[in-house]
């Protein structure tokens, strides 16, 4: 309707919905397929490279699930989850990056993209490490105080303690006073 009515409004209106419907409807489910099969290669790919000691062995004579001591998951599930993330993340901005690619800019959706991802990162560690400092401060502060009141009253003992030796002394001297 805005073609037929001004060709300066359809430059503005129309062709950019026009644009945008076509990357959301193309471009955008081919750009989250790709980055969903990432997430899932990284996954794999962690586990594929972790530990295969197998966590749990079955044992026939009691039919229980017995724990293997020598199997240690942590790391290949720490890899996975961290990769996978990440992974995950970029599905977030993968609206962005179709648009970006429907352009002809890739460089710059990727390199775009992962600038924000480690920005994040960085602030998330800054956070995390200044969380962290805060609060042992503030324990250090709670136990300073605890310390102090504590000592308060053994340091007032100590001060207090010969002057009632010297008056003591005074009055079993001096009977009269």
């Amino acid at each position: 309707m805005a073609v037929a009515i001004d060709q300066k409004l359809a430059h503005k209106v129309t062709y950019p919905f026009a644009w945008g419907a076509g990357v959301l409807t193309l471009i955008w489910p081919a750009v989250s397929y790709f980055i969903r099969a990432l997430a899932y290669l990284f996954g794999n790919m962690a586990m594929a490279l972790g530990d295969s000691e197998p966590l749990y062995n079955w044992d026939y004579a009691t039919m229980y699930a017995i724990k293997s001591n020598f199997a240690s998951p942590v790391y290949v599930v720490a890899i996975a989850t961290l990769m996978m993330t990440i992974a995950g993340g970029c599905l977030w901005i993968s609206p962005y990056l179709a648009y970006r690619f429907s352009m002809g800019q890739v460089y710059e959706g990727v390199s775009a993209a992962m600038s924000q991802f480690a920005a994040m990162m960085i602030g998330t560690g800054v956070e995390a490490y200044s969380a962290t400092a805060g609060t042992s401060i503030n324990q250090l502060a709670q136990n300073t105080q605890a310390q102090g009141s504590m000592h308060k009253p053994l340091k007032l003992a100590r001060i207090v303690s010969p002057a009632c030796c010297v008056s003591t002394s005074v009055t079993q001297s001096h009977p009269n006073i």
